[in-house]
């Protein structure tokens, strides 16, 4: 964690007064249909832990587990101008996977994704926000992997009240074999005061356009100031056997 407390002191000798409320793609599954304020730069990094367990059959012996460590997830944000940003997201991954009483681990770099934001709509349309994301998925990782993927969202939000927002996303992702996978995600949020926030999220993917799978999470949101926010959530899959659980931290700085 000597690594966040870092960038946490270098971005305090910046201004933090930034007139627009910080508003992150994390911790839920969902992201936002609005873009950082030109002239920003924003972090999001957060730890995660997720296990998943697979069935092959009755035996004991056909149990497979699959523990994964997110150390951390980074996203870097940077507004190029109003209304679109380009964005840099990478994982250190650390897994341990046990199957027939062997377990084997492994540490290692995910593929890089670069890409961008455009949010479509105007801070003038009360009753809907839209956004459109792209990204490229870079063979860069530890895996030996060596095809470009795409990912690429449709983003909506809408202001229920002062209190009660609902956002959706709609897309599909493709990792250079197969037919690539429909996504999609709808989450509630809550504002519980004006520092402290919750969410409840719905999230899957219909893999190779033929399984489908689909998953809930929730958690919570807490602005320490304007431009600093701590967050926590956890999930469990419908599906799978498959839970999480991920700590995060986002600041916002000028540039």
């Amino acid at each position: 964690m000597k690594w966040i407390s870092s960038i946490v002191a270098v971005c305090g000798l910046c201004s933090a007064a930034l007139c627009q409320q910080l508003e992150a793609d994390r911790p839920d599954q969902t992201e936002a249909s609005s873009t950082i304020p030109k002239g920003s730069f924003q972090i999001e990094s957060g730890l995660g832990f997720q296990n998943v367990k697979i069935y092959a059959g009755p035996n004991p012996h056909d149990l497979t587990t699959e523990n994964h460590f997110t150390l951390p997830t980074t996203l870097f944000r940077i507004a190029l101008c109003n209304r679109f940003e380009w964005r840099v997201v990478n994982t250190l991954r650390f897994s341990g996977v046990r199957s027939a009483g062997h377990l084997e681990r492994n540490i290692g770099i995910d593929d890089i994704e670069t890409g961008f934001k455009w949010q479509l709509t105007g801070e003038n349309v009360k009753w809907m926000q839209m956004a459109f994301l792209s990204h490229v998925v870079v063979p860069t990782g530890s895996d030996g992997n060596k095809a470009f993927g795409t990912v690429n969202k449709l983003l909506v939000s809408h202001d229920l009240s002062d209190k009660i927002s609902i956002g959706y996303n709609i897309g599909h992702q493709y990792f250079g074999s197969g037919k690539g996978d429909l996504i999609y995600t709808l989450a509630m949020g809550f504002a519980i005061s004006d520092k402290l926030g919750c969410y409840l999220e719905n999230f899957g993917q219909f893999t190779d356009l033929n399984s489908f799978q689909t998953n809930f999470d929730a958690g919570f949101t807490y602005y320490v100031k304007d431009n600093f926010m701590l967050d926590y959530s956890f999930g469990a899959g419908v599906h799978e056997r498959m839970n999480y659980q991920s700590i995060g931290v986002t600041y916002r700085f000028p540039y």
